[in-house]
């Protein structure tokens, strides 16, 4: 990774390229290019020798597998089922491949992040999430940091229960008082013959 800060580009195919260009002659270091696989061939056609690319985030367990047997990606980018995670990014490592941590529901995988040896990047896009728990993961300074309360941390908060909670389920007769329906006003009818 660069010494100084640099840019992380989520694009693909020929604007990646584009950003390379405009970007790379500029003194700004382009560190991480993510991207679907369909447009990795684009991106590895693109010479820039401290370009990486970061890929996977879109594949199957199945896919990234492959992707990392074919040397297809710099950074192996993972998210979504726990178990997966950690397999992919014990493979990861073992292939000596760093990974990167895609977003995840109230920056849950800061702890998958942490068990893992070869994490080097985590998504951060704030969701705006953080007022359905008491005390959301802490995200300082560029670091999301892992609570030390017990398991994942985080608690549901009670205005979130009361403020956020389904609204009182209603009858079949107050879910009919909408416009007029040909299917209701058949089901009324034939409810009325066989009473």
């Amino acid at each position: 990774m660069p010494e100084r800060g640099g840019l992380a580009v989520d694009n693909g195919g020929v604007a990646a390229a584009r950003i390379i260009s405009a970007v790379g002659g500029h003194g700004a270091d382009l560190f991480a290019l993510r991207d679907l696989i369909e447009q990795l061939r684009q991106n590895r056609a693109v010479t820039v020798p401290w370009t990486q690319i970061n890929s996977g985030e879109y594949l199957d367990m199945t896919g990234r597998r492959q992707l990392l047997q074919a040397g297809g990606t710099d950074i192996l980018n993972v998210h979504g089922r726990i178990s997966e995670v950690m397999q992919l990014g014990w493979l990861a490592a073992d292939m000596g491949i760093p990974v990167s941590l895609g977003n995840t529901f109230l920056e849950m995988g800061v702890h998958t992040a942490c068990a893992l040896p070869e994490v080097v990047w985590m998504e951060y896009s704030f969701q705006n999430y953080d007022h359905l728990v008491e005390e959301p993961i802490l995200v300082r300074d560029g670091f999301a940091h892992v609570p030390d309360r017990p398991g994942h941390g985080l608690n549901l908060s009670a205005s979130a229960r009361k403020d956020w909670a389904a609204p009182k389920k209603l009858t079949a007769k107050e879910m009919r008082t909408g416009p007029d329906c040909a299917v209701l006003a058949r089901l009324d009818a034939a409810a009325r013959k066989k009473a």
